[in-house]
């Protein structure tokens, strides 16, 4: 089996729960399958207001959430570990933590496959050949394969911000200019 370095993440309710679907599905040889029904579940509900109530409906009994989720899963046609998954969490009335659940599964994922996620946010679109140069030097910053997200955000007026995990590598230029103001004030 192989560990996963996480800290507070694993820790936390959702966390227990998704690291226990992560070693059964890495036990049966499965992770692959069960990630990407698990992403899938996810979406669905998330897209449906419907099941998006069910989930958050405390009217329903753990009985009736069973059964609609056996249901869902039998017509997803989900892995047994994932329906018996979503068994136990209907039955102790966790199926609220389904998202954050898969959030933590993904990182899972993630950290044994090498995949580093990146937000990088800039105050206009940026090139192909802009893109491509942060894309290496993430890579390289971070010896792995990085998955660049680009998002715009005006009020940065020039630069960018890279959003890496917990870390956060502010070069906008709002952020420089709020800095010089500040420095100012210090010598008035």
């Amino acid at each position: 089996m192989t560990q996963v370095p996480f800290s507070g993440k694993l820790t936390s309710l959702a966390g227990r729960y998704a690291k226990t679907l992560f070693d059964l599905a890495q036990d049966s040889g499965k992770l692959t399958e069960i990630y990407q029904e698990l992403t899938r579940l996810c979406q669905l509900v998330s897209d449906n207001a419907d099941l998006l109530g069910v989930i958050r409906s405390p009217a329903l009994t753990r009985a009736e959430h069973q059964v609609i989720f056996q249901t869902l899963s039998e017509k997803l046609k989900l892995s047994k570990i994932l329906s018996s998954f979503l068994d136990v969490l209907a039955g102790n009335r966790r199926l609220g933590l389904i998202f954050d659940i898969q959030g933590i599964f993904q990182d899972m994922v993630d950290a044994i496959e090498g995949l580093t996620h990146v937000e990088v946010t800039s105050s206009h679109t940026l090139t192909a050949d802009q893109q491509a140069t942060i894309q290496k030097l993430l890579s390289d910053y971070t010896a792995g394969t990085v998955a660049v997200t680009y998002l715009l955000n005006p009020d940065l007026l020039g630069g960018i911000l890279v959003r890496m995990g917990n870390q956060v590598i502010d070069l906008s230029l709002a952020t420089k200019l709020q800095n010089l103001a500040t420095a100012m004030k210090g010598r008035a």
